[in-house]
């Protein structure tokens, strides 16, 4: 305590007043106020105008008074306003702050400043200083003024609330900025200024749904920058809270929906089928809804739903007349809208906002269907039309025995139908009998399908053996039942077929023979069997895929060929050889041939040298040797062995299979021990190996194996045992000053293993270093340690254990250590340095005693003879802020103590502590050595930091809040926030933690952090009242803590939590079916715990589809549809009650059971199955027909149905009638179906009898009437019918060269049946066969006929005359003795030359069956004759690219075998009348081509043309005027017919030679498919041809120019031509030459400049 201090709080000052007078009377006239400013004072220049900051602290100095003149000795006073906040130090005039300045309590302070001389003279100045603002005065929020009803948007209100905030501060410092924090929903209008209003943010609008109570926190800021605190910046927040109320924005949401409501297609009218319920989302509004359907122009007509949400039938539902898919599924939607109330607060924004709204959901009504009918077979007549079928439980059909496994049986085309739907026409499909060659592929139908019998035995179906046929019935039972509900019978007959081909006993033979075998060496001998007989049983052998080295005879040897067999080029062959009956069936066997062996191949070693690199005490490496020879057997077995040298006895060779072995050390390689120099890091080493087979004789070859021996580094190097252990140096020697040499050797063989360098290992290697000083191999390698670090300093580190390596250049490198101890010799050179942990900052209480040990220093100092001395050089004191302050410089000291043999620095407290003068002190502490060498200072400073620690001597304040509210029955369900604050210091002292009343701890929690509170249990309104006032808790962290408390009112809302509960419902009421609609049959009572809306009851049905209704509100149960007995018998129907709680409505449920007593009330009817009914009834005579009306169907129970079954309609009155009773369809009148195949009845039924009726009604009539039925009546095929033959004469004709074919036939008849399916199958035969020539006789077995088909085959070989023809008898049945018909086949002869042969632009797939037939007919007309088309073929003509078939056929006189002459034919096609004329150009016929005469002898023939040619030469010589004008048209002839002469006609050397004559004369004889023969000019007829291009591909290729054609040119000039033509010849230059000469011969008579060239195109 200052002196000035004592005095003014002491008396002493009133004594020395007299003094103090006395000095200033005498010097009043020579001492003078000065106004120089202290340095520390904030304000500048006279301190009449003087300005000083608010915020300076107590006990500062804030300015200094100053006196001139005088004796120099004064006494300085101050009074006035200014002497309450400052004392003056009346010695040196300085002026101490004593209170704080308030400038919002007092600006403006008035003082006298007053000097007094020692010689007692006076001076006085009296004026006003300025406080200057500084920020110290947070903004104050004013209580907020909510707008009384806040809306969502958009009835939001503009403005939310109304907001003033204050500041005492002044400038920027008192202005507030304004700020919303803890949502993005709202904003204030303007940020800046004392009053603005709280809006909601315009792009994030208010919604009652998301945020139905907005809590944030309002932050007003204030502007800082004051003129003496710039940086401080000041704020405070309080609390927004407010709820949202709902508005009318959201639509009704269905809470109670129905999604599959099943009812039957009969339901009555009235009977409620379900309930929907719907409620308004506004939840805070809850306006009441109704319903109604969404009209679609059906629904509305069938369905209703009333003002509660129940749905019923309007009247009774015919599934067909809804128009829906067939699927018996109807959809409607339900429109719930809510219903505005008369007063509404909302109709400002209705038409902006749209409402009242509506909600959809959609309903499912499915309509159910029966089950009345079982399976029905059906035989389809088109497999693709499923509509074409006739009813029928027998089948039958034919079969080929062996057809394989898997095949289907054709001809049965069994459909089964069950025109029920879903499960109901489910059903299973099997075979009664056990043990068949059949299966049925698909057993389970759903509704219909084609059943499919397919072969599951094949090896069951032999003809040859028992039995032939097969009888086997089809039932139909229902799924998972074993109860038959149909049944069908199937007949199967095996027709024959030559079905056997030869067989080999073995499907793979296998034979051997030497490689060396001679021509002719019988290898084996092929063995095959035929099961069938006769001819068909011979077999002949012949070799198909094979070689030129292998034969086989026809009787099956087989013998080697040729001489060039060798095992090594192929040793197996496979060759495929046949075995063929005598009807062509032929089998193949393929069969392996293999060559045996004979020593003849020396082994072949892989590699000409093989290499191996083995190491140091190698034992496993191997080395695989391998040889290969080509021998098979011991032959080409192989053994390995080691030819003996200097190094053998190391290795060893262990032979492998196949022809290997491996090569490996017999004992370590210990490369030390083996001889030799190292080459670089190796030795080297040879071995020789032979390879020698086991055949006779043995055979050998020979190998090198050079192996590189790797030296292992396996010796790692080693010190000497005469290096020393321990050394000495000085400290901070030079770099390179040496310590010791040291020495290591290494055990290795070869270098680089052997060669050794050093290193220092660890940190060691910075401060030394070893240098290879010498390196004399085997005696050693040397290295020099040395001083590397010339700084070491022995008072960090005395001794430095140094780990010296020596390691090898080898891989891997080897290394060994030595440790060796270098000693650093001492001197004094270092300074004490301070230990950083004693420099830790302080922290100790502001109420630490005197003398109270703040902290030991504590230093190190290296060397040994160090004397330490502590001081404090320095202070610093800073206030809570931050800010350098004055005044705690004395408040330490520190002293020098010896504490366990170490001089520490002791610090403790010297003055009294006050936190809120200085908060933090930095104290500049130093330690210096004394003792340190002259000339050397050794001293180290370092800061201490001490903070002083407040002491808690504040409670918290809370702030005032309002009512909170809380919904009951809600856990963790946020409240809201307190909030307080605490005028102490931050830190644990300000720090407040919240707590709760222990009495409240059980429902209410709070966030001790945050002051967030919530609910903790759930809350029962009931139980404890609408408010409950809970004291909150707030308590600071000091020590000892200090706390304050505050109740809050928490308003308790109610919520729904009380179930309803059913007071009376018995188990069971009786009502009767004919009960009258809403008639009352119980009225349920029930009540509800919670009150208002929540108590509010409403009565309901959980079943949607009873006939039965509650009352909303009185519970009354009523029946409002229909009841049916035979439906429903009795009900269940369970009762809710349910609250009108939210958000939850709460309910109750109990069951009530209806019984319900029958009446009878339903007419009998058809289903949608059995309105539509379809049977086949044979065609036939009157009489009963066992087939039934499928029964309708009565809903009344079986006691009270009896129905009758009338006629009424159709084209088929007049034909059946219906037993009433049985139902059996009667036949009155006889119906052939031949007439009419279809019958429509109309069948109505009644359970009146003697119905009166009508009898014009038709099917389309009563399709709506399900009391009606629209039966079809198919009529079923009667076999009454005869095949007839489509003309009684056939004519045919074939060639000369025909021989015997069963495949190709050469005729075909064929007839009609007026009946269908099974009845309309025909049988064709030859009843009688005749030679005719020109008498007839008799003949047998030259001709068959193929049953079905009628194809005629020539069986026989046969030598026709060309005045002879065969005369046929033919018959057709369909399989039954009185139903035939007899025709005539008449078979002749023909030559190529008695055809005509047509080109046409017509390609020959268009040449159809019908065309070929109508130019028959027409061509026949023109020259009344029979023309009958033998073949055509596909031709190229390069005059004329549009010709693309030749039609060849020939004529007959009609009703005669005798042929029209071809001049004839020619002399009608070139007559030139128009109709000739017409047909030409509808056939596309451009030219002709002319066929001559067979010849006889070719040799002959090329003698006659070249007479020919000479003689027309001669000729053409004497008249060249005249054959100038033809020689173009000749020579196209002469060409032509050259090469006919030369070529052959190929169409005569087919396989049968047969021209097909019959029918449309498609004869498949002309396009043979296999290879054609090619010229051979020599031999023509064993010419090979492998252009596939019909019969009469001639070597010259269809695009030849060989065509008779009148496009042709004629010139008299020089004509050259070249005619190419295609031919393939295994000798081309002998062919060539004979058909150049051929050629020449034949027309260069009258065209001496003609050449011809011909080119090979290699056809």
């Amino acid at each position: 305590m200052r002196i000035y201090d004592v005095l003014m709080k002491g008396e002493m000052w009133k004594n020395c007043l007299p003094f103090y007078l006395f000095l200033l009377s005498i010097t009043q006239a020579h001492a003078f106020v000065n106004f120089e400013p202290h340095d520390q004072a904030t304000a500048t220049g006279d301190l009449r105008i003087a300005k000083f900051c608010e915020n300076l602290k107590v006990g500062d100095e804030i300015y200094q008074l100053t006196a001139t003149g005088g004796s120099g000795v004064y006494t300085f006073l101050i009074s006035l306003q200014l002497a309450d906040y400052v004392s003056v130090n009346e010695r040196n005039g300085s002026l101490t702050l004593i209170k704080p300045f308030d400038r919002e309590t007092r600006e403006l302070l008035r003082y006298n400043a007053e000097v007094i001389d020692a010689d007692g003279t006076t001076d006085s100045v009296e004026s006003s200083v300025v406080v200057l603002d500084a920020n110290d005065n947070a903004p104050v929020i004013k209580p907020i003024e909510y707008a009384a009803d806040i809306y969502e948007y958009p009835w939001t209100p503009t403005t939310l609330a109304n907001i003033s905030v204050v500041d005492a501060d002044s400038g920027t410092a008192g202005g507030v900025q304004l700020s919303i924090e803890g949502t993005d929903l709202l904003y204030v209008e303007s940020s800046f200024g004392a009053t603005t209003r709280l809006l909601c943010n315009t792009s994030m609008e208010l919604d009652y749904d998301r945020n139905p109570v907005v809590i944030a926190t309002l932050k007003a800021t204030d502007g800082g920058q004051a003129s003496c605190n710039p940086d401080v910046v000041l704020s405070s927040n309080q609390s927004l809270f407010f709820q949202v109320k709902d508005g009318p924005d959201q639509p009704p949401i269905f809470t109670t929906t129905v999604n599959n409501i099943r009812i039957n297609e009969s339901q009555t009218a009235g009977t409620e089928i379900g309930e929907v319920f719907a409620r308004d989302q506004d939840y805070g509004l809850d306006w009441d809804v109704v319903y109604d359907i969404v009209a679609d122009g059906i629904s509305e007509e069938f369905f209703q739903v009333s003002a509660d949400g129940k749905i019923s039938v309007i009247k009774e539902i015919d599934r067909e007349s809804l128009s829906t898919d067939n699927s018996g599924i109807y959809r409607f939607d339900i429109r719930a809208t809510e219903q505005v109330p008369s007063v509404d607060p909302f109709a400002w924004k209705q038409a902006e906002v749209g409402y009242p709204f509506s909600t959809t959901t959609s309903v499912t009504v499915i309509i159910l269907d029966q089950d009345d009918n079982i399976p029905v077979f059906y035989k389809l007549n088109d497999p693709t039309n499923l509509n074409d079928k006739i009813a029928t439980d027998v089948f039958t059909t034919k079969l080929s025995e062996g057809t394989s496994t898997g095949s289907v049986v054709q001809g049965l085309n069994i459909f089964v139908e069950d025109l029920d739907q879903d499960i109901n026409a489910e059903f299973e499909v099997e075979l009664v009998e056990a043990d068949l060659p059949f299966e049925i592929s698909n057993s389970h139908i759903a509704g219909a399908a084609v059943l499919t019998i397919v072969v599951k035995d094949s090896q069951k179906l032999d003809y040859e053996r028992e039995p032939r046929s097969f009888t086997f019935t089809i039932v139909t039972t229902k799924r998972n039942s074993s109860l038959e509900l149909s049944r069908a019978t199937v007949s199967i007959d095996l027709v024959d077929v030559n079905d056997n081909s030869p067989v080999f006993n073995q499907t793979l033979l296998t034979f051997s023979v030497p490689e060396n075998a001679p021509v002719g060496t019988w290898i084996g001998q092929l063995q095959a069997s035929d099961m069938d007989s006769g001819i068909y049983g011979e077999i002949t052998y012949d070799i198909l895929l094979g070689h030129d080295l292998f034969q086989v005879s026809s009787d099956g040897n087989i013998t080697v060929k040729s001489p060039s067999l060798d095992r090594e080029i192929l040793p197996t062959y496979y060759v495929t050889f046949t075995a063929t009956d005598g009807g062509n069936r032929t089998t193949i066997v393929p069969v392996e041939i293999n060559l045996l062996d004979e020593n003849d191949h020396p082994p072949e070693i892989l590699r000409e040298v093989y290499y191996s690199t083995m190491m140091d005490e190698d034992i496993s490496t191997e080395v695989i040797l391998q040889a290969t020879d080509i021998d098979e057997g011991e032959n080409g077995k192989v053994t390995f062995k080691i030819i003996p040298n200097e190094f053998s006895d190391y290795f060893e060779i262990n032979n492998t299979d196949n022809n290997m072995a491996i090569l490996k050390p017999s004992k370590p390689l210990n490369i030390e021990l083996i001889d030799g120099d190292c080459e670089v890091s190796d030795k080297h080493i040879t071995l020789k190996v032979v390879a020698e087979d086991n055949g006779t004789p043995k055979l050998n070859s020979t190998v090198a194996v050079e192996i590189t021996l790797q030296d292992i580094n396996e010796y790692a190097p080693v010190f000497s045992v005469t290096n020393p252990t321990a050394v000495s140096v000085a400290e901070k020697s030079k770099l390179g000053t040496e310590i010791v040499e040291l020495r290591a050797v290494d055990g290795d063989a070869c270098s680089p293993n052997n060669q050794i360098d050093f290193e220092i290992s660890g940190e060691n290697s910075l401060n030394f270093i070893i240098v290879k000083s010498a390196d004399n191999g085997i005696n050693g390698t040397y290295g020099s340690l040395q001083v590397r670090n010339a700084v070491l300093d022995r008072d960090e580190k005395s001794v430095y254990n140094v780990t010296i390596i020596a390691i090898d250049l080898g891989n891997p490198r080897l290394s060994s250590t030595y440790n060796i101890s270098v000693t650093l010799l001492d001197i004094n050179d270092k300074s004490p340095e301070f230990n950083e942990t004693s420099l830790e900052k302080v922290l100790i209480k502001e109420d630490s005693p005197l003398n109270y040990l703040v902290r030991e220093v504590t230093s190190m100092d290296a060397d040994e003879t160090s004397n330490l001395i502590y001081n404090i050089t320095g202070v610093e004191c800073f206030d809570s802020r931050g800010v350098n302050v004055f005044g705690c410089e004395d408040w330490f000291n520190i002293s020098t103590n010896s504490k366990d043999g170490t001089q520490v620095g002791q610090i403790n407290v010297a003055h009294e502590l006050d936190r809120e003068e200085s908060q933090q002190i930095i104290l500049t502490i130093t330690v210096e050595d004394i003792n340190a060498t002259s000339g050397m200072r050794q001293i180290d400073a370092a800061p201490l930091v001490i903070t002083l620690e407040d002491v808690n001597d504040q409670t918290p304040q809370f702030e005032i809040y309002d009512t909170y509210e809380v919904n009951e029955e809600t856990n963790n369900t946020r409240i809201g926030q307190i909030r307080a604050t605490d005028a102490d210091a931050d830190g644990s002292n300000s720090e407040i933690i919240y707590s709760v009343a222990e009495e409240f701890q059980k429902y209410i929690q709070i966030d001790r952090n945050t002051g967030e509170f919530s609910t903790n249990d759930e809350l029962d309104r009931e139980e404890m009242g609408s408010y409950l006032n809970v004291t909150f808790i707030a308590t600071d962290k000091g020590s000892p803590p200090l706390s304050s408390n505050e109740t809050i009112q928490i308003k308790i809302r109610d919520t729904n939590d009380q179930n309803p509960e059913i007071l009376n419902l018995p188990s069971t009421v009786t009502v009767s079916e004919d009960i009258e609609l809403n008639t009352e049959i119980f009225t349920v009572e029930a009540t509800d715990g919670d009150e208002g809306r929540n108590a509010e009851l409403t009565f309901s049905l959980d079943e949607t589809n009873l006939p039965f209704d509650i009352g909303r509100d009185t519970g009354v149960v009523q029946v409002v549809s229909r009841l049916d007995y035979e439906r429903t018998s009795s009900y269940k129907i369970t009762v809710r009650v349910t609250d009108n709680g939210l958000p939850t409505r709460l309910f109750a449920t109990k069951v009530l059971t209806a019984m319900v007593n029958d009446t009878n009330d339903n007419p009998p009817r058809f289903t949608e199955v059995t309105q539509s009914q379809e049977f086949t009834i044979p065609e036939g005579l009157p009489g009963t027909t066992g087939i039934f009306i499928r029964e309708a169907f009565d809903e009344d129970s079986p006691k009270l149905q009896t129905n009758y079954y009338y006629i009424v309609g159709g084209d088929g009155i007049n034909k059946f009638q219906v037993d009433p009773l049985s139902r059996e369809i009667e036949i009155t009148d006889e119906i052939d179906r031949e007439s009419n195949e279809l019958f429509e009845l109309v069948v109505q039924v009644s359970d009146v009898v003697n119905l009166t009726r009508t009898s014009d009604l038709t099917c389309d009539d009563v399709r709506r009437n399900e009391t009606f039925a629209c039966v079809l009546i198919n009529v079923g095929d009667v076999n009454d019918e005869s095949p007839i033959f489509s003309k009684d004469e056939f004519i045919s004709d074939i060639a000369a060269e025909t021989q015997p074919d069963s495949e190709v036939p050469i005729a075909q008849v064929y007839a009609t049946d007026l009946d269908i399916g099974e009845n309309a199958k025909m049988f064709y035969s030859i009843t009688n066969q005749q030679r005719c020539c020109p008498h007839c006789k008799n003949q047998d077995n030259i001709f068959i006929a193929e049953e079905t088909t009628g194809d005629i085959y020539l069986v026989q070989a046969v030598t026709l005359e060309n005045d002879c023809y065969f005369n046929i008898d033919v018959r057709v049945t369909d399989g039954t003795s009185e139903h035939f018909d007899d025709a005539i086949l008449k078979i002749g002869v023909i030559k190529d030359d008695q055809t005509v042969k047509l080109l046409s632009t017509i390609s020959p797939s268009e040449w159809t069956t019908d065309k070929r037939s109508d130019f028959e007919d027409e061509l026949g007309v023109l020259l009344g004759s029979t023309v009958i088309v033998d073949k055509v073929l596909p031709y190229k003509s390069e005059l004329n690219p549009a010709i693309q078939s030749q039609v060849t056929f020939h004529a007959k006189v009609t009703g005669t075998n005798d042929l029209v002459e071809t001049s004839t034919i020619d002399k009608v096609l070139d007559s030139g009348e128009p109709e000739v004329d017409v047909f030409l150009a509808k056939y596309g016929i451009k030219g002709r081509t002319i066929t001559v005469t067979d010849p006889v002898d070719q040799t002959t023939q090329i003698i006659f043309m070249s007479t020919s040619a000479v003689l027309l030469l001669l000729c053409v010589v004497l008249a060249i005027s005249v054959v100038c004008m033809k020689q173009r048209i000749n020579r196209n002839k002469r060409v032509e017919r050259a090469m006919e002469i030369t070529f052959q006609d190929l169409e005569r050397t087919t396989k049968s030679g047969a021209p097909n004559n019959y029918k449309t004369n498609d004869n498949p004889l002309y396009d043979i498919s296999d290879d054609q023969p090619t010229l051979d000019i020599e031999n023509p007829y064993d010419s090979t041809d492998d252009i596939d291009d019909g019969i009469d591909d001639n070597a010259i290729d269809n695009n030849d120019s060989a065509i008779i054609n009148d496009e042709v040119m004629s010139s008299c000039g020089s004509v050259t031509d070249e005619f190419q033509i295609d031919f393939s010849s295994p000798t081309p230059e002998v062919d060539k030459s004979n058909l150049a000469a051929a050629l020449n011969s034949a027309v260069a008579g009258d065209k001496s400049n003609i050449n011809y060239a011909f080119q090979d195109t290699g056809f």
